[in-house]
């Protein structure tokens, strides 16, 4: 006969290492959203909640509304000085995890996301909306790669990694629609709970690829993810010091205030739309 006793405590052993198992495979996330957004009033964190993208710009006040304090974006985040005009413009939404994500461990999820932000070449052909053209979508980058310095134009793939660095730096090569091309330089910082990216255009950037805009360095893109129990948090904000709202080329108006607030909206929605992507396979070792 059976030992009643040795069964009893293998039943309890087998329960035990599948309530290991089962707490294995569920992402381990920091805290609710709520706890992370106590800078909101109880208004923006229902909307955010409920599924709404959560908007702040200025082209003279230089308090940020959105930016979640004590994070890696508000860490490392550069702003120019007192006396140059800025442009800001923000965004924070609530994503949803892909079905992917929810059935990985953490550190699968933040490698998974570290390594969706790094897919550079994968923003060709991203869209935006033109108004020039009637506020129809049209084609933001035509070419987007890694390359190994500013001024080389040889193409290298998208780096993909096993281990989560804290601090990465790319130099990317993009041709765009509304300043043909330009090098960015991409700086990544991770840690437990977050990853960031700034994008800084490294050359100048000029309209049409000939009348210049705004100097190297004096335009940068933030996107940051930080897991939480409902989803991602997604903050997102374009920052340029002296950028003039609008310019005029022989007669032509360029509102480059709406192209850096579109550009800011493609970026974020490439990021969705790469994590929502069935070829990204959340599962793989």
């Amino acid at each position: 006969m059976y030992n009643t006793k040795y069964m009893h405590v293998s039943r309890r052993l087998f329960y035990l290492i599948l309530i290991g198992l089962i707490l294995m495979i569920q992402p381990v996330l920091a805290e609710p959203a709520a706890s992370t957004l106590e800078h909101l009033t109880e208004g923006e964190i229902v909307q955010l909640l409920d599924g709404e993208r959560l908007r702040s710009g200025s082209e003279v006040n230089r308090e940020l509304q959105l930016l979640l304090p004590g994070s890696l974006t508000d860490h490392h985040l550069v702003i120019a000085d007192a006396g140059k005009e800025l442009f800001l413009i923000e965004a924070l939404s609530l994503l949803s995890y892909p079905s992917g994500l929810k059935i990985t461990t953490h550190e699968k999820v933040m490698l998974s996301l570290f390594n969706t932000l790094r897919s550079v070449s994968t923003q060709e052909g991203i869209e935006y909306i033109s108004h020039r053209r009637g506020d129809v979508p049209a084609q933001l980058i035509s070419r987007s790669y890694i390359v190994s310095e500013v001024g080389s134009r040889e193409p290298l793939d998208d780096p993909v990694s096993k281990v989560l660095p804290e601090e990465e730096t790319l130099i990317v090569y993009q041709d765009d629609t509304s300043f043909r091309g330009n090098y960015y330089e991409y700086t990544y910082w991770t840690n437990d709970s977050e990853i960031a990216v700034r994008i800084t255009n490294r050359s100048k950037m000029k309209v049409f690829g000939l009348f210049k805009a705004i100097e190297a360095d004096e335009m940068s893109i933030y996107v940051q993810i930080r897991p939480v129990d409902e989803g991602l948090l997604i903050y997102s904000l374009a920052v340029s010091s002296d950028l003039p709202a609008e310019i005029s080329i022989l007669g032509y108006k360029v509102n480059l205030s709406d192209s850096f607030t579109e550009r800011l909206i493609a970026v974020e929605n490439w990021f969705v739309d790469r994590l929502a992507s069935d070829s990204i396979d959340y599962r793989k070792e």
